[in-house]
């Protein structure tokens, strides 16, 4: 429907509220509105972001800047007064709130334009009037008063938006398996819209692709932030640069679009180191494709020609000899830098094939799909593009895990003896992460399902990292013999405690037994006889359970040995093994029943450890270990074992803290109602009596 202002054009100059709140009503009557803005921006275009907002939407700009077109234009060039000039030739209205003095020294204020274009209806909206000694000061204080009597008075200050600042805090350095450390403090007086780590070829190559150069996004802690440090690892071990020396520069860019850049320094990109000759060779090869020349391509297609005829060499892999050959094809003939990079790609996958299997493939999969959804988030794509993506990562990061599981497998490291799986992140608590996003995403809080997403990338990463391949045999081998010295120490430690209470209640007996007619007592006879025949007396039992303290000792070295580090557990088990040798020396099995006890916790606790150090070691079971580092295990957990984390403050059930079952809890009242009825029962020798009361102060 047309409206009273249709067919008249309207040329806006306004910045923030009073010009562009005229021009919207303008625009509602059926004006055709033309916004001229700085190449930045109008500044309220960042009302939002200042306010640390996260909504994909700019409500206090669009309410006054509907239904307008804009253009940015630099007005203190000529080319761009020029375009400013050629828009008003046929238009209606002007409307502006550009101070005085700023449209005189652009030729836009009222006498100039009206000279030149007699016909054009001149608005101005001022803060002081447009005559007087305050027409050209700016409308930047505030005032409250009441029925004319101020109450207080403001002034407003814009501040000039300075470049954003950016540079390493130490030099970039190869970390993990082939990733890129990058350490880094950016900082900006308004806060930082986004980071990256830039690198380009020294020779000026571009990217297989043609792009100037390989960007990787930063991660931010949130929009706005004035202040960020950060340490991120990077994998760009399958680009073509991958081993070769590259230029490394860090950039940081503010919301106006204004961009801070750190030194540059030069350093060899990290490179995978394969194992197998033939994926050795075939990413050798492929590398040498970096600085191709007639006689480099020439030596790369005999290369890959001779390692297709040795098919046993890579398990006659028929896909391994049709990419070699397809490969060696293209180079003889096209030789195009488009031709070459994709030569390089292949090569890459055909290399991850042989030495990998599928695990590497899955691996480029999640790594790619993960990249895909930083960039929407970064782009600004819409939820609907974001959800599809957030499946699309689900599915890849299902396929992943399995494959993950397999590889484990393969390399033995699925099979160590007595380490639980709740040490370890599954892919329950990884998709967890991804319905967290996709809710966040929905909710319009696109800032923090990114922060989300950026948290189990670090996840994903701390699982590539961990998993070490070509992890020497002779370690897993270790690993294994002392998980199995410690399972069986525990179990002989638990046969000891279990010797120990018969023979106190034995001795207890013995005690209680009334006097025969002889003047002895009853079970002295039977006592002394039982000890005869089981060759028990005093000292009874210290000999084994100094022998468990020796064994323990020995593998207390070993630990030592191999992590250059023992667990606090075991040596709090030793000491009570000991003190538990000296109370059975002396006969006094009910104090050697708690010290036996207080071991066989230790043994435990210390197995955990274990378990954890070793996954760390061996690169884990289907997931990095659980829990934050640097941090102990419970440490920061709240009162049900979990540990924060999520939006809105929410904790993450990771499934550490096992709940028990029906028969489980049943069996555990049971107990507990036995010993207190034995508690009871005063009738009952008071080292037995200490004894269960000790064990129910712990329960």
């Amino acid at each position: 429907m047309a409206g009273p202002m249709t067919g008249v054009k309207v040329v806006e100059l306004g910045v923030w509220i009073a010009g562009p709140a005229a021009g919207g009503i303008l625009a509602d009557w059926g004006a055709d509105v033309v916004k001229l803005e700085p190449p930045s921006g109008d500044p309220c275009r960042m009302f939002q972001r200042m306010l640390g907002g996260d909504l994909p939407t700019n409500p206090v700009f669009e309410m006054d800047n509907r239904s307008k077109r804009s253009i940015a234009v630099d007005l203190t060039t000529a080319e761009g007064l020029g375009v400013a000039m050629d828009l008003l030739v046929d238009a209606d209205v002007f409307i502006t709130n550009l101070r005085v003095g700023a449209l005189r020294r652009l030729g836009l204020d009222h006498e100039s334009l009206s000279e030149r274009f007699p016909r054009l209806v001149y608005g101005q909206v001022t803060g002081y009037g447009r005559e007087g000694e305050d027409a050209d000061r700016a409308a930047n204080s505030m005032e409250v008063s009441i029925h004319g009597r101020p109450l207080g008075r403001w002034a407003l200050r814009v501040v000039a938006d300075k470049p954003p600042e950016v540079e390493f805090t130490r030099a970039p350095s190869r970390a993990g398996r082939a990733q890129l450390q990058v350490a880094y403090e950016a900082r900006d007086d308004y806060g930082l819209a986004g980071l990256q780590v830039v690198i380009r070829h020294p020779k000026g190559r571009a990217v297989p692709g043609g792009r100037p150069a390989i960007r990787a996004e930063l991660p931010l802690p949130g929009l706005g932030s004035k202040k960020v440090e950060g340490n991120s690892l990077q994998d760009f071990s399958a680009h073509p640069w991958a081993g070769l020396p590259v230029l490394v520069q860090l950039q940081a860019i503010d919301a106006r679009g204004q961009a801070g850049q750190s030194v540059i320094i030069t350093i060899i990109l990290p490179e995978r180191v394969f194992n197998h000759p033939v994926a050795r060779a075939i990413a050798e090869a492929r590398k040498k494709l970096s600085t191709p020349d007639d006689d480099v391509v020439a030596e790369v297609v005999e290369a890959l020609n001779d390692i297709a005829s040795r098919p046993k060499h890579y398990f006659d892999d028929t896909i391994v000899f049709l990419a070699l050959s397809v490969a060696a094809s293209r180079l003889i003939h096209d030789g195009s830098d488009i031709a070459i990079g994709a030569v390089q790609a292949l090569l890459w996958e055909t290399a991850l094939r042989i030495e990998d299997g599928e695990f590497a493939l899955a691996e480029r999969d999640l790594k790619d799909i993960q990249d895909r959804l930083m960039r929407a988030f970064r782009d600004g794509k819409g939820s609907a593009e974001i959800d599809r993506l957030l499946d699309e990562l689900s599915q890849t990061l299902d396929k992943y895990m399995a494959a993950l599981a397999e590889h484990l497998a393969k390399q033995g490291l699925a099979q160590l003896p007595a380490i639980s799986m709740s040490h370890f992140l599954d892919s329950t608590d990884l998709q967890r992460m991804i319905e967290e996003a996709r809710e966040l995403t929905r909710t319009g809080s696109l800032v923090s399902a990114k922060r989300m997403l950026s948290e189990l990338r670090r996840m994903l990463d701390g699982i590539r990292n961990g998993l070490q391949r070509g992890q020497p045999r002779q370690d897993l081998a270790k690993a294994r013999e002392m998980m199995d010295g410690l399972r069986k120490l525990t179990d002989r430690q638990r046969r000891e405690l279990g010797k120990s209470f018969k023979r106190h209640q034995q001795s207890e007996g013995a005690l209680r037994a009334r006097p025969d007619p002889g003047g002895r007592q009853k079970g002295q006879r039977q006592g002394k006889g039982q000890g005869d025949r089981q060759g028990e007396g005093p000292g009874t039992g210290a000999r084994g359970q100094q022998t468990l303290r020796h064994n323990l000792g020995r593998l207390m070295l070993q630990m030592d040995e191999f992590f250059s580090d023992i667990p606090s557990a075991f040596g709090k088990a030793e000491r009570a093994m000991n003190d538990a040798v000296q109370a059975l020396r002396k006969g006094r099995y009910g104090d050697a029943m708690p010290r036996q006890s207080e071991a066989l916790d230790q043994l435990r606790r210390g197995m955990d450890a274990m378990a954890e150090r070793i996954a760390r070691r061996m690169g884990g079971a289907f997931g990095v270990v659980r829990g934050r580092r640097g941090q102990s295990p419970g440490e920061g957990n709240d009162p049900f074992g979990r540990r924060p984390g999520g939006a809105f403050g929410s904790t993450i059930d990771d499934g550490s803290v096992k709940i028990p079952s029906y028969m489980e809890r049943r069996r555990a009242r049971e107990i507990l109602h036995e010993l207190h009825r034995r508690a009871g029962e005063h009738q009952r020798p008071v080292k037995e009596r200490q004894y269960i009361d000790r064990l129910l102060k712990r329960f």
